[in-house]
């Protein structure tokens, strides 16, 4: 916890909290591949063995 006194007088309490750089990443391409069709994609590859 973290305590400061404000311009009013007043006592703040703020939670301190440590930034796990890890957890920052977690979830941050979230949605980016939601329209994404595999099935689709994979028809458009070019494949040796197909020509």
């Amino acid at each position: 916890m973290e305590f400061s006194v404000n311009d009013a007088g007043f006592i703040e309490v703020k939670p301190v909290v440590e930034e796990n750089l890890l957890l920052q990443l977690a979830g941050i391409g979230a949605g980016i591949y939601d329209d994404f069709d595999l099935a689709k994609d994979r028809e458009s590859w070019s494949r040796p063995w197909d020509l």
